[in-house]
């Protein structure tokens, strides 16, 4: 960056701490007299520099404005609003009102679906209202109870329906191919084959979430990285704000497949290091997770598959598949995820289906040869039942601690020659 550019980024830094980096009071106080549709914007830029992301904030400010549109409130002043409603509490009521009128609005049949919210949608639009007041105001005592998410009783995916996926896709666009005279247009089919496909991929290989493959987050330069160290720089602000060890996933040999596949048909010219690495076909522009979530919907639904097919459960799906079926270690399979915490891990992560458990008890009883007569009885021979049939000496008990801590130190040594 050059001393020029330096100077301004830190003068605009300079400007925006005396404008956001004051305390709530100060920020009320400020806001209190402009419309609620400039305060809006206020909250957007306050959220960015004190660090939230715009694909957090973007969607705040536009609920926010729904909200105070419905209420015919956008024109109007902050302090207007809180007079014309007696107080802080009369704003919270008002509020409290609108969810509820949304609410009664969303379970009346009589209206088509397409012409109301949906109960989670609804929860949705009423959460930033927390954050704009009490964060971004200073008003302590504003609370608006949120609303709880409802959860579809989805049923669990397993790497037979990726796959399955993957080859619905490849059939949908081989009958266009096969049936297309036009040489452009079947190239054009080609495209959209390999770059559908190559996302999929990319959740089921690299385990990563959908933001950090789109828009501008991948780019080239992150491509020719991998295909030299066969690591890959993920950088969104869920990883860069892990320890380096996780900042980064392994790329493996069947995602640079994947990757040398999709390159030869990437529906852009540019190649140089900031260009964004999956493209849109007919545009040339980064793919969005909007059009992943969308196109994956779609897809699933031809082919009569769960509605659980989505990007997260993918990825997901495929590090369970991997730490229950085939024995990853929890230590490494956690350096690919890119979640450090264990807690996180096994309550969102390691659920396994009954196909996965069908599978750990066959791998269990052929492993350990249970059934095997002949072994269990001279097995038994040397088994102590209950404890109080066994007496070790201080010596005994010595050794049996020693190679117990030599296994666990042995096990660890395998586990980071593993990762590294």
């Amino acid at each position: 960056m050059s001393n020029t550019n330096f100077q301004k980024r830190f003068r605009e830094y300079i400007v925006k701490k005396k404008q956001f980096g004051i305390d709530g009071k100060e920020r009320y106080e400020k806001n209190e007299e402009l419309p609620m549709i400039q305060i809006i914007d206020n909250f957007f830029d306050w959220g960015i520099f004190k660090g939230y992301e715009k694909d957090t904030m973007t969607p705040y400010r536009n609920r926010m404005k729904r909200i105070h549109k419905d209420l015919n409130l956008l024109k109007k002043p902050l302090n207007q609003i809180i007079e014309s409603n007696d107080g802080i509490d009369g704003v919270i009521e008002l509020y409290e009102q609108y969810k509820e009128a949304q609410l009664e609005w969303s379970m009346d049949d009589s209206i088509p679906k397409k012409e109301k919210l949906s109960h989670n949608s609804i929860a949705s639009l009423i959460k930033p209202l927390n954050t704009f007041y009490k964060d971004y105001l200073g008003i302590e005592t504003f609370h608006v109870k949120h609303i709880a998410y409802k959860h579809a009783n989805i049923t669990p995916i397993n790497i037979g329906d990726i796959e399955k996926l993957i080859d619905h896709i490849k059939n949908v666009w081989t009958t266009r191919i096969e049936t297309s005279d036009n040489l452009q247009r079947r190239f054009e089919y080609k495209q959209h084959m390999e770059l559908e496909i190559f996302v999929v991929k990319c959740a089921k290989y690299l385990w990563v979430r959908s933001k950090a493959i789109s828009g501008n987050y991948l780019t080239i330069k992150d491509m020719k990285e991998m295909e030299q160290t066969h690591k890959l720089p993920l950088n969104i602000k869920k990883r860069l704000n892990n320890p380096k060890e996780y900042q980064k996933v392994r790329a493996t040999n069947e995602f640079l497949k994947a990757w040398s596949q999709y390159k030869k048909y990437r529906a852009s010219d540019d190649w140089s290091d900031s260009a964004p690495t999956i493209v849109l076909i007919k545009t040339g522009k980064p793919i969005h997770r909007r059009w992943i979530r969308n196109i994956l919907c779609k897809r699933r639904r031809e082919a009569g598959l769960s509605e659980g097919l989505t990007f997260h459960n993918i990825r997901r799906c495929a590090f369970t598949d991997a730490v229950i079926n085939h024995k990853m270690p929890m230590k490494i399979a956690k350096y690919q995820l890119g979640d450090v915490s264990t807690k996180i891990v096994e309550e969102h992560y390691i659920k396994p289906d009954d196909t996965m458990i069908k599978n750990a008890f066959e791998d269990l009883y052929k492993n350990e040869n249970i059934g095997n007569s002949e072994q269990t009885a001279n097995s038994e021979k040397n088994l102590r039942i209950s404890d109080s049939e066994v007496v070790l000496t201080e010596k005994e008990i010595a050794r049996v601690q020693k190679n117990n801590f030599q296994e666990k130190k042995l096990s660890y040594k395998e586990d980071d020659m593993a990762y590294a």
